[in-house]
């Protein structure tokens, strides 16, 4: 994820695919797409494809919790 530069205008990115959301929450595409069925996170589509607004993936982190889940 990068920014890019075009005539002095920096444009960043606003929605990232499931292997960059994946990347950015550091877990694999497999589990955001585990979370997307349960409706924990939840994309946009254009067309078929879910794009994810960076704003929903911070949300998504706010809702996990603190503490590893025990056995």
């Amino acid at each position: 994820m990068n920014a890019e530069t075009v005539a002095d205008i920096v444009f960043e990115p606003i929605a990232v695919d499931t292997e960059t959301a994946a990347k950015l929450l550091g877990i694999s595409a497999s589990t955001v797409r585990v979370h997307m069925r349960r409706g924990d996170l939840i994309p946009r589509y254009s067309g078929t494809k879910p794009v994810f607004p960076l704003e929903e993936l911070k949300l998504f982190l706010t809702t996990l919790p603190n503490e590893p889940r025990r056995l």
